[in-house]
């Protein structure tokens, strides 16, 4: 069955469905109402209705996946004291001293944690972690960290390693 003559078989099956065939039907008893037809806007409302109770159960089922990955949009506290010893060691400055400009959940492509190093190889899985960039002294340090605590300061043009 070539793709015309099955297109032909289907549109046929759907125009005899949407048929109104009083013929074909069991007599109903005069007492029962027959429903009648939904108008366009009736159509149109219930296809609505339909697509928000949809929209809600993919904010439920993405709520679910935010839960069972940990990912909760902020840096945990230990990984930001790690972060701080790090740049203290760095930069000679005093943790009282740093702002954070950005600390936000993420999820990396790969091991490298969007920031890959020439000549180096990367796990390639989703890595669930967290992204902060932190300003000291008029320059920006951008920290990238794994779940797990791993964690590596990015370089940048304005960074120093």
């Amino acid at each position: 069955m070539n793709k015309y003559t099955l297109l032909v078989a289907v549109a046929a099956l759907l125009a005899a469905a949407c048929t109104d065939s009083n013929e074909a039907e069991e007599p109903q008893a005069e007492s029962a109402e027959r429903a009648a037809p939904m108008s366009r806007e009736e159509r149109l409302a219930m296809r609505n209705k339909l697509q928000e109770q949809k929209n809600v159960e993919l904010v439920a089922q993405d709520d679910a996946a935010k839960a069972t990955t940990g990912v909760t949009g902020e840096v945990p506290d230990d990984v930001l004291d790690k972060i701080y010893a790090d740049l203290e060691q760095r930069s000679g400055g005093d943790r009282g001293q740093f702002v954070v400009s950005k600390a936000a959940a993420a999820q990396w492509n790969d091991g490298s944690l969007g920031c890959p190093e020439p000549g180096q190889t990367y796990t390639q899985a989703i890595v669930n972690g967290y992204h902060a960039v932190i300003e000291y002294q008029g320059q920006s340090y951008d920290y990238r960290a794994a779940d797990s605590g791993y964690f590596k300061l990015c370089p940048g043009p304005s960074l120093t390693r």
